[in-house]
C-alpha cells in the first residue's frame, strides 16, 4: 500500500470542492431543521427594542467588517408586546443578515425602524443594497428561492420568517427597487392573540 505524503494540485482542488459541498449541505440541513424545529411555544411580553438591540449587538462585528453603517429609529412610545421570543429573534436575524448580504459589495446603510400603525406594531429593516429584481419579487417567500449562490444561501430564511410572522397573526411584506435597496416590514398585533400550539410547533411553510 502506497501512501502519498502530499496532495497534488488536482487533488487539492477536489478536496476543497468536497469541503465546500459538505459546508453547503450542512447549511441546508440546519435550515431544514429550523423549518420544523419545535419552538418553546412560550409567549412572553418583551420590549421589542431590547430584542432588536440584542440581535444588532450580536452582529456588530459583522456590520463593521462589511462597511455597514447602522441607523436606529425607534418609537419610544411603543408598549411591550407578547411574542414567542426565540421565533421573533430568528426573524430579525434573517432580515438583518439578508440586508447585509445585499450590501456586501459596496457597504451601505442598515436602518431599523419601529412605529405604530393603528393596532399594529411595525418593525422595518431597510438596506441600501442591490434590491430585488422585479421578476424575482414574487418568489421571495417561496421555500428554496435565493438570489445568493448555492454556497451562500439555501433560500429558506425568508420562507421561515414569513411562516413565523403569520403564526403570530401578523404580516411580513417588502418594498424593493433594483439598484436602490429593500425594506422589509414586520407587522405584529399589539394586543395578545391566540396562536395554535400545534401550528407553532410544526411550522409548515
Amino acid at each position: 500500500f502506497y501512501k502519498r505524503k502530499s496532495l497534488n494540485e488536482s487533488d487539492q482542488q477536489l478536496l476543497k470542492l468536497g469541503i465546500e459541498e459538505c459546508d453547503r449541505m450542512k447549511k441546508l440541513i440546519q435550515d431544514l431543521q429550523r423549518l420544523n424545529k419545535p419552538s418553546t411555544g412560550q409567549k412572553a411580553f418583551i420590549d421589542i427594542h431590547r430584542l432588536i438591540d440584542n440581535v444588532l449587538l450580536f452582529q456588530k462585528k459583522h456590520f463593521s467588517t462589511n462597511r455597514i453603517r447602522l441607523q436606529k429609529e425607534y418609537d419610544s412610545s411603543l408598549p411591550e408586546i407578547e411574542v414567542i421570543i426565540d421565533q421573533i429573534t430568528q426573524v430579525l436575524f434573517n432580515l438583518t443578515m439578508n440586508a447585509v448580504d445585499a450590501m456586501m459589495e459596496d457597504g451601505g446603510i442598515l436602518t431599523v425602524r419601529t412605529k405604530r400603525d393603528g393596532e399594529w406594531l411595525i418593525i422595518e429593516v431597510a438596506d441600501t443594497g442591490t434590491g430585488i429584481s422585479y421578476e424575482n419579487q414574487k418568489k421571495v417567500f417561496e421555500p428554496f428561492y435565493s438570489s445568493k449562490t448555492e454556497e451562500d444561501g439555501t433560500g429558506l430564511g425568508l420562507s421561515i420568517s414569513y411562516g413565523i410572522v403569520k403564526h403570530h397573526k401578523g404580516n411580513l411584506s417588502f418594498v424593493s427597487t433594483p439598484g436602490q435597496g429593500t425594506t422589509f416590514s414586520v407587522s405584529l398585533p399589539e394586543k395578545p392573540v391566540i396562536m395554535a400550539k400545534v401550528a407553532i410547533e410544526n411550522m409548515q411553510i
